[in-house]
């Protein structure tokens, strides 16, 4: 068997991953904000004809809602099955808590996979390729600046897309500012095609050793950061004195954050 070839970062992500060889696509088909969000949860399994679920839940988000769900869901004749991880702090991707996914999914082998909470897969999962990556904060980084759009009364399509690049590097940013604190609790965000592609291993983060390469691949996560920040930098110049202030600042303050990396 032979080994792909090494990715380059930034290119096209489609084919085999560089890290295990297999294809990934995380397809989104539609994000739901609204206060009937969990409401029509039910009528989208129904309208897919998904009548098993797996929800896969911690101590906190099964409190919050993933217990109530998982009822609501079964009186309305759904076959639910439950992963529940008991810690209610510290969930790592290690490979009991991904085992324990995994033997769940082959145990009640399920239509759909409900997550209560994102960061409960989140936390459990490795992104190997850049639109895998990006794929998870369209889903918790985006909603956040269409939010604020929305609140100040700006839905122009132009204006979203922009809102959704700085949002999206404003929570990259994060991640890159905390990538040793984060591997120490074995959360890696770092996309495997790149870690791949520079020589770094996941034992190399953990070992809080600021190596050359490890120089090069921050360079490269910082650099590809700046250039979102950069795409969604035409929004500061189409708003109102309503937030265009504000927005400005938060702009500022994650590139200057970049600057420290």
């Amino acid at each position: 068997m032979t080994a792909p070839a090494p990715a380059t970062p930034g290119a096209d992500p489609s084919g085999p991953c560089p890290s295990c060889g297999l294809e990934h696509a995380v397809a989104i088909e539609q994000v739901v904000i609204g206060r009937d969000a969990r409401d029509r949860l039910g009528a989208y399994l129904d309208a897919k004809h998904w009548r098993s679920v797996l929800v896969v839940e911690d101590v906190n988000t099964a409190d919050a809602l993933g217990d109530a769900l998982a009822a609501e869901l079964s009186a309305a004749g759904h076959s639910v099955a439950v992963q529940r991880f008991p810690d209610h702090h510290g969930l790592l991707a290690d490979e009991q808590a991904v085992g324990a996914v995994r033997d769940a999914l082959a145990s009640a082998q399920p239509d759909a996979v409900l997550a209560v909470g994102s960061g409960v897969l989140n936390d459990v999962t490795r992104y190997a390729t850049f639109s895998a990556l990006r794929a998870y904060t369209t889903c918790s980084a985006e909603p956040v600046g269409r939010l604020l759009l929305a609140m100040f009364g700006y839905h122009n399509p132009d204006l979203v897309r922009f809102a959704d690049e700085i949002a999206t590097a404003l929570q990259l940013t994060n991640h890159w500012q905390d990538v040793a604190s984060d591997a120490a609790r074995d959360h890696i965000y770092i996309p495997g095609e790149d870690l791949h592609f520079f020589g770094v291993s996941e034992a190399d983060l953990k070992a809080l050793r600021p190596t050359p390469a490890i120089r090069d691949l921050m360079r490269f996560q910082v650099a590809r950061t700046r250039s979102l920040f950069e795409r969604g930098r035409p929004l500061l110049g189409k708003l109102g004195r309503d937030l265009k202030c504000e927005l400005a600042l938060i702009w500022l303050a994650g590139m200057a954050i970049l600057d420290k990396i």
